[in-house]
Protein backbone atom coordinates (compact mmCIF):
# COMPACT_ATOMS: atom_id res chain seq x y z
CA UNK A 1 0.00 0.00 0.00
CA UNK A 2 1.64 3.37 -0.98
CA UNK A 3 1.28 6.23 0.62
CA UNK A 4 -1.11 8.38 -1.95
CA UNK A 5 -3.45 5.05 -2.27
CA UNK A 6 -7.18 5.89 -0.32
CA UNK A 7 -8.12 2.17 0.17
CA UNK A 8 -6.43 -0.99 0.76
CA UNK A 9 -5.20 -3.48 -1.84
CA UNK A 10 -8.18 -5.34 -3.82
CA UNK A 11 -7.46 -8.16 -2.63
CA UNK A 12 -7.54 -7.31 0.94
CA UNK A 13 -10.99 -5.68 0.58
CA UNK A 14 -11.80 -9.22 -1.33
CA UNK A 15 -11.29 -11.22 1.95
CA UNK A 16 -12.02 -8.71 4.47
CA UNK A 17 -15.54 -8.98 2.84
CA UNK A 18 -15.32 -12.70 2.64
CA UNK A 19 -14.59 -12.74 6.31
CA UNK A 20 -16.98 -10.60 7.32
CA UNK A 21 -19.88 -12.50 5.82
CA UNK A 22 -18.46 -16.05 7.34
CA UNK A 23 -18.65 -14.53 10.75
CA UNK A 24 -21.65 -16.18 10.85
CA UNK A 25 -20.00 -19.53 10.70
CA UNK A 26 -18.73 -19.38 14.97
CA UNK A 27 -22.19 -18.45 15.56
CA UNK A 28 -23.84 -21.02 14.21
CA UNK A 29 -21.02 -23.36 15.62
CA UNK A 30 -21.30 -21.93 19.22
CA UNK A 31 -25.38 -23.01 18.83
CA UNK A 32 -24.46 -26.10 17.40
CA UNK A 33 -22.46 -26.94 20.07
CA UNK A 34 -24.99 -25.58 23.03
CA UNK A 35 -28.47 -27.16 21.64
CA UNK A 36 -27.08 -30.46 19.87
CA UNK A 37 -23.88 -31.58 21.86
CA UNK A 38 -22.11 -31.73 18.77
CA UNK A 39 -21.59 -29.78 15.28
CA UNK A 40 -22.76 -30.98 11.86
CA UNK A 41 -19.88 -30.47 10.23
CA UNK A 42 -17.29 -27.60 9.73
CA UNK A 43 -14.26 -26.93 7.13
CA UNK A 44 -12.26 -24.25 7.42
CA UNK A 45 -8.35 -23.54 6.63
CA UNK A 46 -7.82 -26.96 5.19
CA UNK A 47 -9.41 -29.21 7.45
CA UNK A 48 -12.71 -30.91 7.74
CA UNK A 49 -14.47 -32.05 10.79
CA UNK A 50 -17.01 -34.49 10.33
CA UNK A 51 -20.07 -34.97 13.13
CA UNK A 52 -19.84 -36.73 15.73
CA UNK A 53 -15.36 -36.65 15.44
CA UNK A 54 -14.58 -35.73 19.20
CA UNK A 55 -12.51 -33.11 18.41
CA UNK A 56 -14.52 -30.78 20.18
CA UNK A 57 -11.25 -28.69 21.44
CA UNK A 58 -9.71 -28.17 17.85
CA UNK A 59 -13.33 -27.40 16.91
CA UNK A 60 -13.15 -24.41 19.05
CA UNK A 61 -9.59 -23.11 18.23
CA UNK A 62 -11.32 -23.18 14.74
CA UNK A 63 -14.23 -21.58 15.41
CA UNK A 64 -12.24 -19.08 17.24
CA UNK A 65 -9.52 -18.20 14.66
CA UNK A 66 -12.81 -17.88 12.28
CA UNK A 67 -14.56 -15.21 14.78
CA UNK A 68 -11.13 -13.54 14.87
CA UNK A 69 -11.24 -13.25 10.79
CA UNK A 70 -14.46 -11.84 10.40
CA UNK A 71 -13.70 -9.49 13.04
CA UNK A 72 -11.00 -8.42 11.07
CA UNK A 73 -12.70 -8.20 8.04
CA UNK A 74 -14.93 -5.84 9.52
CA UNK A 75 -12.33 -3.74 11.45
CA UNK A 76 -10.68 -3.45 8.18
CA UNK A 77 -13.82 -2.61 6.04
CA UNK A 78 -14.85 0.12 9.14
CA UNK A 79 -10.81 1.63 9.10
CA UNK A 80 -10.12 0.99 12.51
CA UNK A 81 -7.13 2.43 13.75
CA UNK A 82 -6.11 -1.00 15.15
CA UNK A 83 -7.57 -2.98 12.50
CA UNK A 84 -4.01 -3.99 10.82
CA UNK A 85 -2.54 -5.03 14.81
CA UNK A 86 -5.62 -6.87 14.97
CA UNK A 87 -5.43 -8.74 12.06
CA UNK A 88 -1.50 -9.55 13.05
CA UNK A 89 -3.04 -11.22 15.96
CA UNK A 90 -5.70 -13.02 13.77
CA UNK A 91 -2.49 -14.25 11.08
CA UNK A 92 -0.40 -15.48 14.04
CA UNK A 93 -3.19 -17.48 15.48
CA UNK A 94 -4.90 -18.72 12.40
CA UNK A 95 -0.82 -20.09 11.62
CA UNK A 96 -0.99 -21.56 15.29
CA UNK A 97 -4.68 -23.30 14.44
CA UNK A 98 -3.51 -24.80 11.41
CA UNK A 99 0.32 -26.15 12.76
CA UNK A 100 -1.42 -27.52 15.46
CA UNK A 101 -4.07 -28.92 13.31
CA UNK A 102 -1.24 -30.37 11.08
CA UNK A 103 -0.10 -32.43 14.56
CA UNK A 104 -3.58 -33.89 14.83
CA UNK A 105 -3.29 -37.57 13.06
CA UNK A 106 -6.87 -37.60 13.18
CA UNK A 107 -7.73 -34.82 10.84
CA UNK A 108 -6.64 -34.43 6.75
CA UNK A 109 -5.27 -31.98 5.05
CA UNK A 110 -7.64 -31.14 2.27
CA UNK A 111 -5.93 -28.88 0.23
CA UNK A 112 -2.40 -29.36 0.70
CA UNK A 113 -1.62 -26.08 2.67
CA UNK A 114 -2.52 -23.34 0.17
CA UNK A 115 -4.78 -21.54 3.03
CA UNK A 116 -1.94 -21.77 5.02
CA UNK A 117 -0.27 -19.56 1.92
CA UNK A 118 -2.74 -17.04 1.71
CA UNK A 119 -2.54 -16.49 5.40
CA UNK A 120 1.24 -15.92 5.32
CA UNK A 121 0.91 -13.82 2.53
CA UNK A 122 -1.86 -11.98 4.13
CA UNK A 123 0.22 -11.27 7.40
CA UNK A 124 3.19 -10.10 5.05
CA UNK A 125 1.26 -7.20 3.98
CA UNK A 126 -0.01 -5.97 7.30
CA UNK A 127 3.08 -6.29 8.87
CA UNK A 128 4.67 -3.98 6.08
CA UNK A 129 1.97 -1.59 6.12
CA UNK A 130 0.21 -1.39 9.55
CA UNK A 131 2.78 2.15 9.79
CA UNK A 132 0.92 3.17 7.08
CA UNK A 133 -2.34 2.54 7.87
CA UNK A 134 -2.63 4.38 11.45
CA UNK A 135 -1.73 7.47 9.52
CA UNK A 136 -3.65 7.07 6.34
CA UNK A 137 -7.03 5.53 7.40
CA UNK A 138 -7.17 5.95 11.16
CA UNK A 139 -6.74 9.97 10.91
CA UNK A 140 -9.82 11.29 10.55
CA UNK A 141 -9.02 14.83 8.61
CA UNK A 142 -7.74 12.74 5.68
CA UNK A 143 -11.49 11.97 5.03
CA UNK A 144 -12.87 14.57 2.07
CA UNK A 145 -15.88 14.72 3.93
CA UNK A 146 -14.67 15.73 6.95
CA UNK A 147 -15.49 19.40 8.29
CA UNK A 148 -12.67 21.87 8.36
CA UNK A 149 -11.12 22.87 12.08
CA UNK A 150 -13.24 25.56 13.96
CA UNK A 151 -10.35 28.14 13.70
CA UNK A 152 -10.36 27.42 9.41
CA UNK A 153 -14.10 28.02 9.08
Amino acid sequence: MKQSDKSPPKWIRFFSWCFAFLTIIPILVIGQMIYRGDIFGLSAYGFSIEEGAGEVHFTVMLTGTILLGGLTGIFILTRCKFAYDFGIAYSLSALGVISYGHFLSSLPLEDGGIQSLLVLGFLFHLIRNRSIWRTNWANKTAYTNALPAPSQR
